[in-house]
């Protein structure tokens, strides 16, 4: 009863914020169905749910293989690579940002490096696709007409951790430099 009370004493709070909790509900929690993939022997013509529940049986081939290590290791080794590359780069753009004095400079770099981040990451494997494409990439064809052997870049795994190490980098850190100027102008402030 003490809640019926609560809700129609503050209906207009509730009201404020459902919105904001359907936007949770469907695209926070909703999407956490799709972990029950990993359980199941997915077929896409029979769709989620008649799929056939398999239970730990996926779980048991990938560790039964020899990959399951090389998996972890390539993930941890990214993802430290984006964390330290990211975040070193996004706090010294962040520096060098607060130390530019001429506010319009200071806009028109703050928007320069910031616009990477409005671009898909659709749009930025495309971009990637036309750089590094054996036949017609930017990069190849720069190569040959240096006398230089083109690189299939996409057949070869060495050189992928660099490549998405700079894209990422490319991407985001402009972003994350403006979440670290705000923390020192913010700082500066106080």
């Amino acid at each position: 009863m003490g809640l019926i009370r609560e809700i129609s004493r503050n209906r207009s709070l509730y009201t404020l914020a459902l919105p904001g909790l359907l936007f949770l509900l469907i695209f926070a929690y909703t999407p956490m169905f799709g972990h029950l993939i990993a359980f199941k022997k997915f077929n896409a013509i029979q769709g989620f749910w008649k799929s056939e529940w398999v239970g730990f049986k996926n779980f048991e081939f990938f560790f039964s293989t020899g990959e399951w290590l090389k998996v972890t290791w390539n993930t941890v080794l990214l993802n430290g690579l984006f964390i330290v590359f990211g975040l070193g780069l996004a706090v010294v753009m962040a520096i060098l940002l607060n130390e530019i004095r001429i506010v319009l400079m200071k806009r028109i770099a703050q928007t320069v490096i910031f616009m990477p981040y409005f671009i898909s990451w659709m749009v930025v494997s495309l971009m990637v696709y036309s750089l590094l494409n054996t036949k017609d990439g930017l990069l190849n064809r720069t190569l040959t007409s240096l006398g230089l052997d083109s690189v299939s870049w996409y057949n070869s795994p060495e050189y992928w951790p660099t490549i998405l190490s700079l894209v990422y980098v490319w991407k985001m850190s402009g972003y994350f430099s403006i979440i670290f100027l705000a923390a020192i102008i913010r700082q500066k402030s106080t």
